[in-house]
């Protein structure tokens, strides 16, 4: 279970999106610790994924592609995760994901299929 810092973190970076009009897919955030990482879906390069989950990943296709209506490693929770990762390698059962904010309409959403399976 995500913490409630986490969380308001997440609304945090949604609503500011939300305000700017900027609108990706998803925000969420991903937590090990003390180590809190919000992200945008879409915000990571290729080349940036840590190794193990990118191995991961590939059981469901290659980066980018489509599964279940999301692009493989691209949501917001996998890019957040990715970012806990690089600071604290841990198996992905250890890592929290938090809250999932459409920041157009400021509605919560779920896990995407691939994170319900890895996280």
């Amino acid at each position: 279970m995500s913490s409630p810092i986490l969380n308001k973190r997440i609304y945090h970076l949604a609503k500011t999106l939300h305000n700017k009009k900027r609108f990706p897919s998803y925000v969420s955030g991903a937590e090990y610790r003390t180590t809190r990482k919000v992200a945008k879906s879409g915000d990571i390069k290729k080349e940036d994924f840590v190794l193990s989950l990118e191995r991961s990943l590939a059981k469901f296709g290659e980066l980018g592609d489509k599964y279940a209506g999301s692009s493989i490693g691209f949501c917001a929770e996998t890019v957040s995760a990715n970012r806990v990762l690089q600071v604290h390698p841990t198996r992905f059962n250890n890592i929290s994901i938090g809250k999932v904010i459409r920041p157009r309409t400021m509605q919560f959403g779920k896990k995407c299929k691939i994170c319900n399976s890895l996280f």
